[in-house]
């Protein structure tokens, strides 16, 4: 028969036929890791089936773990696994006990790989074992019984302790170690059983090991065979811990001994920490800090007869100018011979003898006079003194003025035209641990303002209750306030009539809610109040004399109206109907015209008085509107000089509609009015909002000084400007302007009262504004107008 015709699994069948030995092929199994983790049955012989008892119909494809005991020993496992990777065969001996056989077997194996397989070839040499010498088993057991002890004393050890087989590449250099053995203490730190480590290499289980070289030092070791000890700090998987290895050379492998210092690291780095925190401390507080040792004389009685320097920080050289190095080991009454006998001195000792602390304050610790120093003296051990103490010079000065301002500020308080009274409250007992209601208060500081008002002594109230001292009712009713400001938190402020308990006056009182206390101010204002009084009666009278004369100024243009009317009316008639002479009409004319003056000067003073006083409610005015109605109202003026007037759109204002008709018809008016001969009038009116601090300083003067007292006032204004091409005037004359009755320019030329302009300031003073204008003769002036916008 040609075997080379045959197929590979055909001629595998035949071997595992003929062969005399038992045969299994095992398919290899691994993790996602790469990690063999079981075999699978994949092939064996009929000696292999009458071993298991079982056909390889039944068992094909199993796991070979559930048909061969064996494959439980990690060891064995090892074994194979190692097979895999390397490709090397493997022989050993095997001994197991078979199923349904009482007595223990022994199997000569060989191993060898094949493919992505394993191929073992096994025979019974259970027969030769049997015969074997009985001192052998007796070498045996005791190989035992000392393994068994070697195994105790390694799990008993409180180090960690590894054996390592070397791996070696191709080349035959140290490319790993192999874990071989680990005891519990190791298995403990690693946190790993022999399972997961007995068989794998160290840098699968460690990677970390490359980086931190200790692979090239166990490498170093086998090399050489030189032992090695050295200090790691490594991460086990339980954060980083600090070891002392101990690596010995075992064959072509190492045993590692791992002692964790974590604990005395963590210790003598906790320890260092603390040091240095407390020398950081020593050399950065502000505190100086000062040790003693007692020095004692050689009698039998060890009398206390100085302090030798051990410790001086920073703090104290700065304060006494001596540095550690010139005190260190020199004793005190030696050195500075001027503590001897003082309190300094004294309270070292009473400190060794008591052992009880002690504190004082001095002046004489340095040479300075005018320094002061707080010292703590404490005993430290059984005889050394440890003193701390702060420079209180500043504090000492400053308190010292303190006192003095505190003096001055007395001063100053009883000076006051003021009444100043610092009352605390007066609680009710509370169950619930909450504060009790406020019931009363006591008096803590008063002023003398307050003393002669109330006519009592300091030691009259001081501690007093104010239901004591006051029990009238107006008493009752100022306690009732200051109640409710401890209880809100809120200051109030109110005029306090009081006219019992000794004191007769209007007082404008003030109670604030401070610190748990509640200040009381008040200023007599009594005379205040008879002046007030007496203004109120004088505007009273003033009101109605203001009536009085509306009145009179309505019933006198009234009256005044008619007897014009008829001159104008006579005169009419005269200058139509009678024969006069032309010297007599000149006369009636003129009379007419002084009458149609007098008429129209009336009108405007009246207009002008009722500005003032009559005032419609502020509404929104749309000036585009406004000032579209007006033109149409002043048409016939626009027509007959062939004038225009134009704007955009101009902003809503808030006002007095009628008032603010009357200012933009004057303004618009004298544009027409006031036009230069054979120029064609033109007015232009243009709008934009400012913020008062950014309207002209002029305008921005007078708006603050209008409105000084009104916290409301608006903070964004319209400037709407009025210009025009007519005659202009000289700017020096701009007050004049604004005034009743002035006329820069003759009746002649340009008819009118003088009155139109003031009715016009008087109208935006109305509306808390300013009317300004700027001019120049025979090119035109620009009125401007600001008024307060409607903000929100």
């Amino acid at each position: 028969m040609n075997l080379s015709n045959l197929h590979p699994t055909d001629l595998l069948q035949r071997v595992l036929t003929v062969s005399r030995n038992s045969v299994v092929v095992l398919k290899a199994v691994y993790d996602p890791e790469g990690l063999l983790t079981d075999l699978r049955l994949t092939m064996l012989n009929a000696l292999a089936e009458r071993d298991l008892g079982r056909s390889f119909a039944d068992v094909q494809g199993q796991s070979a773990s559930q048909l061969f005991p064996h494959l439980a020993d990690p060891a064995i496992m090892n074994r194979y696994r190692q097979v895999m990777e390397t490709g090397d065969s493997d022989h050993f001996e095997w001994e197991c006990r078979q199923v349904g056989q009482p007595m223990l077997s022994w199997f000569d194996v060989s191993v060898a790989r094949l493919t992505n397989c394993l191929l073992l070839s096994y025979i019974d040499i259970t027969h030769i074992k049997t015969f074997a010498d009985v001192s052998k088993v007796k070498r045996t057991q005791l190989v035992t019984s000392q393994a068994e002890l070697l195994s105790s004393v390694l799990d008993g050890s409180q180090n960690s302790i590894t054996a390592f087989d070397a791996v070696r590449d191709a080349g035959g250099n140290i490319a790993d170690f192999r874990y071989v053995l680990q005891n519990e203490a190791n298995r403990q730190r690693i946190g790993r059983s022999d399972e997961q480590v007995i068989g794998r290499t160290m840098l699968e289980v460690f990677p970390l090991k490359k980086e931190k070289g200790l692979l090239d030092l166990y490498a170093k070791v086998v090399n050489t065979g030189l032992s090695l000890r050295t200090e790691i700090d490594f991460d086990f998987g339980h954060g980083t811990g600090w070891y002392d290895l101990s690596v010995v050379k075992r064959g072509d492998g190492v045993v590692l001994t791992v002692l964790d210092k974590t604990l005395e690291k963590q210790a003598e780095h906790n320890f260092q920490k603390q040091a240095e925190l407390l020398q950081t401390i020593s050399d950065n507080t502000p505190v100086g800090l000062v040790l003693w040792d007692a020095v004692r004389d050689n009698t039998p009685e060890r009398t206390l007869i100085d302090f030798c320097y051990r410790m001086s920080n920073p703090m104290n050289t700065y304060v006494t100018g001596y540095a550690p190095e010139t005190l260190i080991g020199q004793q005190l009454l030696t050195l500075f011979p001027r503590f001897r006998g003082t309190e300094m001195e004294l309270a070292l000792r009473d400190v060794i003898e008591t052992g009880e602390s002690n504190r004082m304050i001095f002046t004489y610790y340095t040479d300075s006079s005018d320094a002061w120093f707080d010292a703590q003296f404490s005993r430290v051990g059984t005889d050394a003194v440890l003193m701390t103490f702060v420079d209180i010079t500043e504090q000492h000065k400053v308190q010292l003025d303190q006192i003095k301002k505190a003096n001055l500020m007395q001063t100053v308080i009883n000076a006051q035209p003021s009444g100043i009274v610092l009352f605390d409250p007066v609680r009710e007992v509370s169950t619930s641990g909450l504060p009790g209601r406020v019931v009363d208060f006591t008096y803590a500081l008063v002023n003398e303002t307050q003393l002669r008002t109330t006519g009592k002594s300091a030691r009259d109230v001081i501690g007093n209750t104010v239901s004591g001292l006051f029990p009238s009712s107006e008493g009752h009713q100022l306690l009732e306030l200051m109640v409710e400001v401890a209880e809100s938190g809120e200051p109030k402020e109110w005029l306090l009539p009081f006219f019992s308990d000794g004191i007769e006056g209007w007082f404008q009182a003030s109670l604030v809610w401070h610190n748990e206390q509640i200040l009381f101010t008040f200023l007599d204002v009594s005379r205040l109040k008879e002046q007030q009084h007496a203004l109120e009666m004088a505007n009273l009278e003033l009101r109605r004399s203001n009536d009085n004369l509306q009145q009179f100024a309505t019933i006198a243009s009234h009256d005044l109206q008619e007897p014009l009317r008829k001159i104008q009316s006579f005169g009419s008639i005269l200058a139509t109907n009678a024969e006069l002479d032309e010297s007599s009409q000149d006369m009636i004319a003129r009379m007419q015209k002084a009458a149609q003056r007098m008429s129209e000067l009336i009108r405007d003073l009246l207009d002008y008085s009722r500005v003032s006083t009559r005032r419609a409610p502020f509404e929104a005015v749309p000036l585009t509107k406004l000032i579209t109605d007006i033109r149409d109202t002043l048409f016939v003026a626009i027509e007959e000089s062939g004038g225009r007037i134009d704007y955009g759109e101009l902003p809503v204002v808030y006002g007095d509609k009628t008032q603010l008709e009357q200012l933009f018809q004057n303004l618009l008016s004298n544009a027409i009015k006031f036009r230069r001969s054979g120029v064609v009038p033109y007015v232009q009116i243009t709008s934009r909002c400012l913020s008062i601090t950014n309207l002209p300083d002029l305008v921005a003067g007078q708006v603050r000084a209008a409105t000084r007292s009104d916290s409301s006032t608006s903070r964004l204004f319209h400037e709407i400007n009025i210009t025009d091409n007519g005659i202009g005037f000289e700017e020096k004359y701009l007050d004049r302007i604004f005034q009743v009755f002035q006329r820069l320019h003759s009746k002649s030329h340009y008819p009118g009262t003088g009155v139109g302009l003031a009715i016009c300031r008087k109208v935006i003073e109305n509306h808390g504004g300013v009317l300004t204008a700027s001019s120049q003769p025979d090119i035109g002036t620009t009125f401007s107008v600001y008024i307060p916008a409607i903000e929100g």
